[in-house]
């Protein structure tokens, strides 16, 4: 295939895949008209809620975010532990398997929003929810029976991406701590 081919063929693709994530984003706003306008905005170009023009760099967020977390820790650390009685009347220790029924239902059910760590876009996961259903039902009921999540699952479910998004009422958009962090999960693990 020649350059040129190629490349009309990686055009085509990628406004075929811009178009079904637009469309999806629209569909997910399901009446919601705030969310609709956030999208509309986004795709008209609006983007002063989504982009960093405070000037600070991804490090700067980031080493920003996981220090407020460390002064919180240590501002509590000595705090003694709350004195709770706790009453449990019934115990978790049988529970009804997760069948891929259910497991469609959920997928169905679901947003439609993805993760750039996600292995394969929602819409296809959505797609495709009654072939895979049977294979995430057994993830499932395997973390259940062992009463955490398997070993080499649980590393990936604990990454997200994390953007900074500017808190509302604020005025000064060069400060750190006029931002907070926004967590978005794959798929599966939400």
């Amino acid at each position: 295939m020649s350059w040129l081919k190629q490349s009309k063929s990686l055009r085509l693709l990628y406004e075929q895949k811009n178009r079904l994530y637009l469309r999806t984003n629209i569909d997910d706003s399901k009446g919601d008209s705030r969310k609709l306008w956030r999208t509309l905005s986004s795709i008209m170009g609006d983007t002063k809620n989504t982009s960093n023009s405070s000037g600070h760099t991804a490090d700067e967020f980031a080493t920003f975010f996981a220090n407020k977390v460390d002064d919180v820790r240590q501002s509590t650390s000595s705090t003694a532990l709350p004195d709770v009685a706790v009453t449990a009347k019934h115990a978790l220790n049988e529970w009804e398997l997760v069948t891929p029924e259910v497991v469609v239902k959920l997928i169905g059910n679901a947003p439609n929003k993805s993760c750039q760590l996600d292995v394969a876009p929602t819409w296809l996961v959505k797609q495709y929810s009654r072939l895979l259903a049977p294979f995430i039902a057994l993830l499932f009921n395997a973390s259940l029976s062992t009463y955490r999540v398997l070993p080499k699952f649980k590393p990936k479910f604990k990454h997200a991406i994390v953007t900074p998004l500017e808190k509302k009422g604020t005025r000064d958009s060069s400060q750190l701590k006029n931002y907070r962090p926004v967590s978005n999960l794959l798929f599966l693990s939400s």
